[in-house]
């Protein structure tokens, strides 16, 4: 195995209802992360540009210089704006080198919080590697002028 999450994930506080999250462990044995959270009735769904989950990785292996992706599974994964449609998607997999021959800067997209009229949903950094454990972040870019995201199931996978 390549990567491995070494800290549990955590999500933004605006989706108060956690639904399904995959814990540490399983994600690390299987590569799959699961996460469904729902913004509850007090919550203000969020729009703009936003941090849906958080978590960390870093090596798994001594080999040197290897190439991963960390991919969003599209076809599992749902948004939902707070008006009650779902929403089109279009999604930004990372690529992490593994201990690399030199070390790599972590590198950001670029995404600006302009109207759109489907949800953006990236890692940041989307380039980066590992060691030292790095921070991830899953993001939205959203805004419609008129709602938030109220539902989102994003699932992702990394080689194990």
């Amino acid at each position: 195995s390549l990567i491995k999450l070494t800290s549990e994930i955590t999500v933004n506080p605006s989706f108060s209802t956690i639904i399904e999250k995959t814990f540490m462990a399983d994600a690390n044995n299987t590569g799959r992360v699961v996460i469904v959270a729902a913004t509850s009735p007090s919550d203000i769904p969020p729009s703009g540009i936003f941090e849906f989950a958080t978590f960390t990785i870093d090596a798994n292996t001594t080999y040197s210089n290897f190439v991963s992706d960390i991919y969003f599974d599209a076809f599992d994964s749902q948004i939902v704006d707070e008006l009650g449609p779902q929403l089109p998607a279009t999604y930004t997999n990372a690529l992490i080198t593994v201990n690399p021959v030199s070390q790599i800067s972590p590198t950001s997209a670029v995404i600006t919080p302009t109207p759109v009229t489907e949800v953006q949903v990236y890692f940041d950094p989307t380039s980066a590697s590992v060691p030292p454990a790095t921070n991830m972040r899953v993001m939205m870019n959203y805004f419609n002028g008129t709602g938030g995201v109220a539902f989102a199931r994003v699932v992702f996978n990394f080689d194990t």
